[in-house]
């Protein structure tokens, strides 16, 4: 017998001004096979805050218990004028091993 559950939870909070918001998501894959049976979970928070709508901080963080790491997504966006706007994105993931993805590398 192949069968398989997925549940998705999500909420979305936005603060009064809308400056702010937050949203944790999570997915449970119950997987039952004839070779046995399986759980997956997905696990996302996603944040940005907005100190004017020219400068914005954006995050995107995830886990996952098949490979067990933890990615972030994190990006700073101003616009510094109509048609010029400046992005600093950095990437990250727990698993060290891998080469990081960033093309700017954060200095410690």
């Amino acid at each position: 017998m192949r069968h398989l559950t997925q549940w998705q939870n999500y909420m979305k909070w936005t603060s009064p001004k809308g400056e702010c918001s937050w949203k944790p998501a999570s997915r449970n894959d119950f997987g039952h096979l004839p070779q046995g049976n399986f759980v997956h979970r997905l696990w996302q928070l996603q944040g940005a805050y907005a100190w004017n709508p020219n400068l914005v901080l954006s995050s995107f963080i995830q886990y996952d218990t098949e490979s067990q790491n933890v990615g972030t997504n994190t990006r700073l966006r101003w616009t510094i004028k109509p048609g010029m706007t400046c992005h600093r994105l950095n990437r990250g993931c727990s698993d060290w091993s891998e080469p990081k993805r960033d093309k700017y590398r954060a200095t410690e």
